[in-house]
């Protein structure tokens, strides 16, 4: 049986869920740090609504608005993610992740000072190590494709200048070599792997979702699925 890290990482490579991809992380990773933090804590919440759809006893437009538009009692994000735990959708360690996310969150809303790539460096590997390996498998996938970013930027940069097509490579490998000296790149770095960590996230929701629909589908009751769920889980 796969984990859910393999399932989350191949949902991603696969592009199984358009909009959970890599534009998305590269829309992500050009937003401001304060927008960054707002638009993906937004998708994640999106998806966090998705499976809490599943477990409500009534599938009317009008039932689900009552509960979840504001000023609903599942309106908010906190109150979407305490009831994903509390009936066991979720597990400690990503109910640990995602309200570090939701705090996170709430600074860069309601502060009126500077949003700073400090506040998302304090909190950073609490909210990416949600599944086994992902603070590394995260800080691997989001260096690689900055990089490539970087060394596209560098190509074009000397396209136009003077001299050989090697001296012009020389000059592109010589500036990747010290890439991660310069600090405004390494902030980059920061926001890669936070996109990286919230879109993960909401595969990981829908990962969840297919689940809980297979099991749903043989007529279990809900305490039985929740139970196979766990079983999945743990294998």
């Amino acid at each position: 049986m796969k984990t859910h890290t393999h399932q989350i990482i191949a949902k991603m490579e696969g592009e199984f869920y358009p909009g959970l991809n890599a534009e998305f992380i590269f829309n992500l990773s050009n937003e401001s740090t304060r927008g960054a933090v707002l638009i993906g804590t937004a998708r994640v919440e999106e998806y966090l609504e998705k499976l809490i759809l599943i477990i409500l006893p009534n599938e009317s437009r009008r039932y689900t608005k009552k509960l979840l538009d504001y000023p609903g009692s599942l309106s908010s994000l906190s109150s979407k993610i305490e009831l994903q735990y509390a009936f066991r959708l979720i597990d400690t360690k990503f109910y640990t992740a995602l309200n570090v996310l939701r705090k996170l969150r709430n600074v860069a809303a309601h502060t009126i000072e500077p949003f700073e790539i400090e506040h998302i460096k304090e909190q950073l590997d609490a909210i990416i190590d949600f599944e086994e390996h992902f603070v590394v498998i995260i800080d691997e996938l989001a260096r690689k494709n900055l990089c490539q970013i970087k060394e596209l930027q560098m190509r074009k940069a000397v396209e136009q200048a003077e001299g050989s097509a090697a001296m012009k490579e020389n000059v592109v490998q010589e500036k990747l070599k010290t890439i991660w000296d310069e600090p405004s790149v390494n902030d980059q770095l920061v926001i890669w792997k936070l996109a990286y960590a919230m879109t993960f996230m909401c595969i990981k929701l829908l990962v969840l979702l297919d689940e809980y629909d297979a099991l749903k589908e043989k007529d279990l009751t809900w305490l039985e699925i929740i139970d196979k769920n766990k079983e999945i889980g743990e294998k």
